[in-house]
């Protein structure tokens, strides 16, 4: 049976889904590099969402009615991890990474929570629907 969250799209219920992941390793007695990954991408993709999706000039939500849905389903080979909002349309499978600094010294702070992403998923898809962003991410335990 898969696991869901609501919160309201707020920074200030950030902790309250570390809590609800460390309770599902737990429960599904996932390994620290999955928890990790898992706490990583939502961490990157939640503050993206609640700075950007709720505060474009072009899609306004209500605070009140500004969204995120979680859900993880779990298997002996994968976790899947699904992020449904209402807010601005964005599809994370078409933005380009900016290009790696040659030097940590050149590098910028932030722009590579994508790559990151990326990186550890084995599969990454949206949609949009009725008004709501839908991510599903698959990592292989």
């Amino acid at each position: 049976m898969p696991a869901h969250l609501i919160i309201p799209a707020a920074h200030n219920n950030l902790s309250q889904v570390a809590q609800w992941l460390a309770s599902l390793k737990k429960h599904y007695k996932w390994d620290r590099r999955s928890l990790f990954i898992l706490q990583l991408a939502l961490e990157e993709l939640l503050v993206n969402t609640i700075d950007y999706g709720f505060k474009s000039t072009n899609h306004w939500v209500a605070p009140a009615d500004a969204q995120i849905e979680l859900t993880v389903a779990t298997s002996a080979t994968e976790i899947i991890l699904t992020i449904q909002d209402n807010g601005a349309a964005f599809d994370p499978t078409q933005h380009i990474s900016r290009p790696l600094a040659p030097s940590l010294e050149e590098a910028e702070i932030g722009g590579q929570g994508l790559r990151l992403i990326r990186h550890y998923f084995d599969e990454i898809c949206y949609y949009r629907r009725d008004s709501h962003n839908h991510l599903r991410l698959k990592l292989a335990r």
